[in-house]
């Protein structure tokens, strides 16, 4: 037997390649259609966020949910587990803020200078 492969008939296409997602794209256009679409939805979706991130400030009573805090920058409300607000400000555990738990162990000021 030959080992020898049979020479191409064509050469080979070079397809464009798709510029949001990088991957070889067969349309005509030489874009995806999902692609397409999700670069025209970006702008909307960038208002989107914007206005989201507006509507989470707190309300004008002062209402907060049980599973907030507020930022004391930039006022806005966020989950009580994060550390750090999309601002930069830095929520530290104080002694004070721990004892307003109800909890059915002691914490002492030395455990919470570990967890630092």
């Amino acid at each position: 037997m030959s080992n020898k492969k049979p020479q191409p008939l064509m050469d080979r296409q070079i397809h464009q390649r798709c510029p949001v997602c990088g991957q070889v794209s067969y349309s005509v256009n030489g874009i995806h259609p999902q692609c397409s679409a999700r670069k025209a939805d970006s702008e909307r979706m960038e208002r989107v966020k914007i206005k989201q991130q507006q509507s989470a400030t707190v309300q004008s009573d002062g209402t907060l949910k049980p599973w907030q805090k507020t930022c004391p920058n930039c006022k806005y409300a966020i989950h009580v587990r994060k550390k750090q607000c999309d601002c930069g400000h830095n929520f530290k555990a104080t002694m004070a803020s721990i004892k307003t738990y109800n909890c059915s162990h002691p914490i002492s000021e030395a455990a919470i200078e570990a967890d630092r």
